[in-house]
């Protein structure tokens, strides 16, 4: 993607964003469902404009439950990794999120 083409996507995203707070402060929330959905895409258009993976937003929304759910699953994928000799054993601090 060119400059350009990720320039003009942020602002687009941006935009929609914005019109979806404006319908929000204008309107209650239980009718502005559009107004969501504006703000919803304009986002997924923003965090793609910058490059931001969609799990690292997933990760930033997520829950403590799910954390440790995700952190869980990342140990074991390590260990199987770790046990196949496809990662080289390194160290870390074991701290929990």
């Amino acid at each position: 993607m060119t400059a350009k083409t990720q320039n003009t996507h942020l602002q687009a995203g941006e935009l929609l964003r914005m019109r979806g707070v404006e319908r929000l402060a204008e309107h209650p929330i239980k009718n502005g469902m559009d107004a969501i959905l504006a703000m919803r895409i304009g986002i997924a258009i923003e965090r793609q404009a910058d490059a931001l993976p969609d799990w690292v937003a997933g990760i930033l929304t997520a829950s403590p439950d799910e954390l440790v759910v995700m952190q869980t699953d990342l140990e074991a994928r390590r260990a199987a990794a770790l046990q196949a000799g496809q990662l080289e054993n390194v160290e870390h601090s074991g701290d929990a999120l």
